[in-house]
């Protein structure tokens, strides 16, 4: 009997504007995490994000999904943090 692995393909980044996105304090946090790769650290983001009301829960979905699928560049354009945002 054969086995199929099922495989994930990444999935397309919704169109822009769709996603709402949460303001630019936390937009920075999740993109400085995301630039490290710092998994753990995006989950904890997300959850607290979620669980306080300060993002929307198809934002915390859509990068949650991202992270556990290790995405990063993809929260990145996700989230359009510059790097002038920063200064």
């Amino acid at each position: 009997m054969a086995v199929r692995k099922k495989c994930r393909t990444a999935a397309p980044l919704p169109e822009p504007g769709v996603l709402p996105l949460p303001d630019i304090a936390h937009r920075l946090t999740l993109a400085s995490l995301a630039r490290i790769g710092h998994r753990q650290g995006l989950m904890e983001s997300l959850h607290r994000l979620k669980h306080s009301g300060e993002a929307d829960e198809r934002f915390t979905l859509e990068l949650t999904g991202l992270t556990n699928d290790f995405q990063f560049e993809k929260i990145l354009e996700l989230l359009k943090v510059a790097e002038h945002e920063t200064s």
